[in-house]
């Protein structure tokens, strides 16, 4: 395959360029921007006048973090993906209005192994 991706897995084959819209799915994009959003709202809230600190600490902190994440699988030859999790991002929203205690969860990485690699 001379795409640069077999399987979730970069080619070493590849020239080296590594295009975004083959390493994101469409699901995966759309569930990081909820991710973002949900968090931003939760860490905001009562506050809402400090939402754009609020979000540039998220995507720094928890997009940056995951992206570590996803990018280290694939280095490992691991296919990896973002995926939401609703229940996290509902239990944020539920803690929202406790005056001294927050706890959101919206996702994680999922890594998976090739079973035709060998253990690490």
């Amino acid at each position: 395959m001379t795409d640069g991706k077999i399987n979730g897995r970069i080619n070493s084959k590849s020239d080296g360029k590594i295009k975004l819209d083959k390493i994101f799915s469409k699901t995966e994009i759309r569930d990081i921007l909820i991710a973002i959003a949900s968090l931003t709202i939760v860490l905001s809230y009562p506050n809402f006048g400090n939402v754009l600190l609020v979000l540039v600490a998220v995507v720094f902190g928890f997009l940056l973090h995951e992206l570590a994440h996803k990018f280290a699988a694939i280095r490992f030859k691991a296919m990896a993906f973002f995926k939401l999790w609703p229940e996290g991002i509902i239990l944020g929203f539920f803690t929202m209005i406790l005056p001294f205690f927050r706890f959101v969860a919206p996702g994680a990485v999922v890594a998976l192994q090739d079973p035709r690699e060998p253990p690490l």
